[in-house]
């Protein structure tokens, strides 16, 4: 049995990265959450929506879109 958030984290990284879908982004979303799963290898993230909001995320990740 899990008992915190840690033990979680660590068994979904161990089965591998996951697509999440993400749509409809809207111009001031908060993109914290996906930010830090991102960086924790959990996911790959199809972003749908304004293009606006996704390249200034994208660019303070010091990505590229393609490389997302």
């Amino acid at each position: 049995m899990m008992t915190s958030f840690d033990q979680i984290r660590k068994e979904a990284k161990a089965k591998g990265k996951k697509r999440a879908v993400v749509a409809p982004v809207p111009a001031a979303m908060d993109f914290g959450a996906l930010s830090a799963a991102l960086a924790e290898g959990l996911v790959s993230p199809i972003v749908i929506g304004s293009s606006d909001a996704l390249s200034s995320w994208v660019k303070g990740l010091g990505k590229k879109a393609s490389e997302i």
